[in-house]
């Protein structure tokens, strides 16, 4: 079964599957926040969040399998499957965007749990 993510989701995980650090912070908006629970770090902005897509790129390689898309509370949950080369690998992260103007507006990265 192939899950519909909206446009601007489904690019974000295009353009980091394709490691494309410039396309993917163009899919935020320009006062966008990112904040990463797993790392205790909030980014703001499109310039910050494009470096921070160049740290991820050059520290850690996944691969990300969408399992599941839910709409909770005005945010889109997006379940996912990360594989790569970091310790317990995979596990299982949920992605918590909420969307403005076709971009993303804010994006919640949560560590469920390895599977």
């Amino acid at each position: 079964m192939s899950i519909h993510l909206p446009e601007p989701i489904a690019n974000y995980f295009r353009c980091k599957a394709d490691e494309n650090p410039t396309e993917a912070a163009g899919t935020f908006t320009p006062a966008a926040m990112v904040f990463d629970k797993g790392e205790d770090r909030e980014v703001f902005g499109q310039e910050a969040i494009h470096r921070w897509f160049i740290e991820q790129a050059a520290t850690v390689k996944t691969t990300v399998d969408v399992v599941s898309l839910r709409e909770e509370s005005g945010e889109f949950v997006v379940t996912t499957l990360v594989s790569g080369n970091f310790k317990g690998s995979p596990a299982e992260f949920e992605y918590r965007f909420t969307l403005r103007d076709g971009l993303i507006d804010r994006l919640i990265i949560e560590f469920v749990g390895f599977k």
